[in-house]
């Protein structure tokens, strides 16, 4: 008997969704650049492949637009924030307006 799977989370899809390309030489820190963050998987699972082929290299990202979510008002357009995307098992969590904290990914 095959024993039921969970179909894979949309972190996972995007985890599995990436490849390197060889570099000529290694990085000394790195910038993961997105057009928009909603809650961060794509940033997280770039952020995962790229700790694991460059350890110990510094990354940070940078994203144009977040998104706000449901909001029931917007009270303006333009509201730049700095904040943090957090793995949360499968998946990820981004937190706007706090402090940056040392990325850590496992």
């Amino acid at each position: 008997m095959v024993e039921p799977t969970s179909p894979p989370s949309n972190f996972d899809l995007r985890f599995g969704s990436f490849d390197l390309e060889p570099l000529l030489v290694n990085p000394t820190r790195i910038t993961i650049v997105d057009d928009v963050v909603t809650r961060g998987r794509m940033i997280m699972a770039v952020a995962i492949m790229l700790a694991h082929r460059f350890p110990g290299v510094p990354l940070r990202a940078f994203a144009l637009i977040r998104t706000m979510g449901l909001q029931p008002d917007v009270d303006r357009i333009v509201a730049p924030c700095v904040g943090v995307v957090l793995r949360r098992g499968h998946d990820a969590d981004r937190q706007d307006d706090v402090p940056e904290p040392p990325l850590t990914l496992f």
